[in-house]
């Protein structure tokens, strides 16, 4: 009778015995395991993206290969409107040669310092800026600027209003991007007029390079970017950044 007793204690026992062990095993063996896996998993997919994306970015690299010659046509094209580099020299000869054929005499020709190079260029504060002049140095307005991305131009040009506008026209039609900031003009009789002007030219410096250059995505052209392109290759826009100018009229003063 004990022996029959015990047979069905060991009969039942057994299995819940097997069964309390699984539950014991599964959070302390099996889970970590299936976590293992799953970020494994997930490391996959991730590096199976990145080759797909390298293997499109190679497959493109070889389309674009086959068109070197359009593509270095474009780059110039870009680089004349939004340089890399500042090539001053080049940009103060096209301008002044602006002036120049535009009937106008440049007085003078100068980079407008940054706001660490001196106290002028340096801000003043908005009660500074509401004072009322009170000497013949007080400083009315503060002039514009140079930055690491843009350089400002002060120009004085003697002339008449006609040549003035003439300038401003073909600026307006330069591959450059030159953007006129702010202007001044005086004069003593109405008819000889002094003109200074500031224009800025902005630069584009290269980006800096990603930690995972390979992995990123091609840079691609929109419609709009290939319209714009193709407009200023066009004749109604000239290059101003010529090396060398033409005799002008007297009072031209090398800006170097």
């Amino acid at each position: 009778m004990k022996t029959s007793s015990f047979e069905k204690i060991k009969n039942y026992l057994v299995p819940v015995l097997s069964m309390i062990a699984v539950v014991v095993m599964i959070p302390i063996f099996i889970m970590p395991q299936l976590n293992k896996i799953a970020e494994a998993s997930k490391i996959l997919n991730k590096n199976q993206k990145r080759l797909d994306l390298i293997e499109k970015k190679a497959t493109d690299l070889e389309k674009l290969s086959e068109k070197k010659d359009s593509l270095e046509q474009k780059i110039e094209i870009i680089e004349q409107a939004l340089p890399v580099d500042k090539s001053v020299a080049p940009l103060v000869s096209g301008i002044q040669q602006l002036a120049i054929t535009s009937g106008l005499s440049v007085e003078s020709f100068k980079i407008v310092p940054g706001k660490t190079a001196t106290d002028s260029a340096k801000p003043v504060s908005n009660t500074q800026a509401a004072a009322p002049s009170t000497g013949a140095g007080a400083v009315q307005k503060v002039a514009p600027s140079s930055t690491e991305k843009n350089l400002i131009f002060q120009i004085t040009l003697v002339g008449g209003t006609k040549p003035y506008k003439t300038f401003l026209s073909t600026l307006e039609k330069a591959k450059r991007i030159l953007v006129l900031d702010e202007f001044q003009s005086t004069s003593d009789d109405g008819a000889l007029f002094k003109f200074v002007v500031f224009l800025q030219a902005p630069y584009a410096p290269l980006p800096k390079i990603s930690s995972d250059q390979v992995g990123e995505p091609l840079p691609s052209l929109s419609e709009a970017n290939e319209k714009l392109i193709k407009a200023l290759d066009s004749p109604e826009f000239q290059d101003v950044t010529q090396s060398q100018i033409t005799p002008g009229p007297t009072g031209v003063v090398n800006p170097f």
